[in-house]
């Protein structure tokens, strides 16, 4: 799960207590392992987000590892935009996400990264995000039918989460697929990312 501050505004204006302030973007991030997805190449991934008042976006594009980061590039599948994000991530973390068979890792590891795109209304930003690893959701590299069955169950369950929520809605979101954020998680990247300006033309 990818949890950043949206570029879309939640709330209601008629609302004294909290009007409209900028919300909470939750996107789901799927990257398959190696038993499943084919090529011998860079991992593949789909990255799926939703707005407001759009419809579901998927990017979809490769995994670059490059030691202490992984690097995502893609495109936006509908409209064909550009993506790229970077991850930080210890090799530790990187076994995490990618687990060996015998070792699945069930805790939400959290890594810092900062994302480069397109918005719904094609503006060039910048994104500060932490990534979650979701609990439960890790195939083997050789998948049985069950284990293929029980992570469309769960991925089901888990990309309803997708969406741009208020700040206690979005921690509601995750909360219940069981990544235990918090208030506080959430609101120090939304500090850290109001001081990111979005790209704007020259």
């Amino acid at each position: 799960m990818i949890a950043r501050r949206a570029n879309e505004y939640v709330g209601d204006e008629s609302h004294e207590e909290q009007g409209v302030t900028r919300g909470g973007s939750v996107s789901v991030l799927n990257v398959p392992p190696r038993g499943v997805q084919e090529g011998d190449h860079h991992p593949l991934f789909k990255l799926r987000q939703v707005g407001t008042s759009n419809h579901p976006l998927t990017i979809e594009g490769v995994v670059v590892p490059r030691g202490d980061r992984l690097v995502l590039q893609g495109i936006e599948v509908q409209e064909q935009k550009a993506f790229s994000a970077t991850v930080a991530l210890s090799h530790d973390k990187w076994i995490a996400y990618r687990p060996d068979q015998d070792k699945l890792r069930t805790e939400a590891i959290a890594s810092s990264g900062v994302m480069l795109g397109l918005s719904s209304s094609k503006m060039p930003f910048v994104a500060l995000f932490e990534i979650f690893a979701v609990p439960q959701s890790s195939l083997p590299e050789a998948p049985s039918p069950e284990d293929l069955q029980a992570f469309d169950v769960r991925y089901e369950f888990v990309k309803d989460a997708a969406g741009v929520r208020t700040l206690e809605e979005t921690v509601e979101a995750l909360n219940r697929i069981g990544i235990p954020t918090s208030a506080d998680q959430l609101t120090e990247i939304r500090k850290r990312s109001s001081k990111t300006p979005s790209l704007k033309p020259f």
